[in-house]
């Protein structure tokens, strides 16, 4: 989910490659859609390798399909009547994010009833500063500074809104800066889009991994990506998740993995030998974006009135 970190403008994201490069992956579902890796205007192609998924995922069970081998270690099952501030905080403003999106993210645009977080995407107006106005409201909400976590089985069960303009997301950021003081948060601290969609294209959604080329050297964008096809539309639930480890980072929806990246793809620009940037406590982000460059700047049809995510719940799981 393209956006800038809020309190740091300068993670503004080019998220217009100019380059492409194949990707050297595994067999994947049938029902996943090809599969492309983008490099900023600046880099140079690379290739990556990929794990077996089949034999790097361990049997799923339970409704959320987390691996038998791990355990519960932290969830929001939204069973009360307003969000937990143990666990979630806001995101406020209109800044567009980094991304031209439309609408103004407020502390209010969010209920919790009957076990499910909605988030409203309203057509209505808020003056900002400068005479600019924003004709759209929404909620996003993080959980940086409560719940952060290193690795595991990372998973929501979500129904999506249709209809053009809509640009939800379930993702995690760093919650801190990768290296030494002054450089660039973004990209260079990592990004795990767990998933995003376009709202006019009912059946797909996309996981994603955004991160440096040369790691804290120039924070040169580099990300991959992959898209996938549902047989039921996004408006209704599906359970969206990563599996992320040391040595991989896979992408699974309902319970199928369909995307998958070693740490070889990601860590060559840092130097490091390890699975750096993506072996950080990172936090989880909900929001629903209105507009914005992930679908080409396109607002909604001039008949919107609301929208509404549904998330049943957030877990995360370790390995026992």
């Amino acid at each position: 989910m393209p956006g800038p970190f809020p309190i740091n403008n300068t993670f503004m994201k080019n998220f217009i490659p100019l380059s492409l490069f194949a990707l050297s992956l595994l067999s994947c579902s049938t029902t996943s859609s090809s599969s492309i890796s983008h490099v900023s205007s600046d880099s140079s192609p690379i290739s990556s390798q990929s794990p077996d998924v089949s034999e790097s995922e361990a049997e799923p069970i339970d409704e959320d399909f987390h691996p038998e081998d791990y355990e519960l270690v932290w969830s929001d099952e939204f069973d009360g009547t307003s969000l937990s501030k143990e666990n979630w905080q806001y995101e406020i403003g209109g800044s567009g994010w980094g991304n031209n999106e439309l609408q103004y993210y407020t502390d209010h645009n969010e209920t919790v009833e009957d076990g499910l977080l909605t988030i409203h995407a309203k057509k209505e107006d808020t003056e900002m500063e400068k005479g600019v106005t924003r004709h759209y409201t929404s909620t996003r909400i993080v959980t940086r500074d409560k719940q952060i976590f290193t690795y595991g089985y990372m998973c929501a069960r979500i129904k999506l809104p249709l209809g053009q303009g809509m640009w939800p997301a379930f993702w995690m950021m760093p919650q801190n800066n990768y290296g030494e003081e002054g450089h660039t948060w973004w990209p260079t601290g990592g990004e795990i889009d767990i998933m995003e969609a376009r709202g006019r294209v009912p059946s797909i959604a996309s996981g994603a991994l955004h991160y440096s080329a040369d790691g804290p050297k120039t924070g040169r964008h580099l990300y991959q990506d992959r898209s996938y096809t549902f047989e039921e539309p996004i408006d209704e639930f599906h359970v969206y998740a990563v599996k992320w480890t040391d040595e991989f980072i896979t992408w699974i929806y309902d319970g199928d993995p369909f995307f998958s990246l070693n740490r070889s793809s990601w860590n060559r620009g840092y130097d490091t030998n390890d699975d750096a940037p993506f072996n950080r406590d990172f936090y989880f982000i909900l929001n629903l974006a209105v507009g914005g460059n992930y679908d080409g700047g396109l607002a909604p049809n001039d008949d919107f009135v609301e929208a509404e995510m549904n998330v049943d719940y957030v877990r995360c799981y370790q390995e026992a």
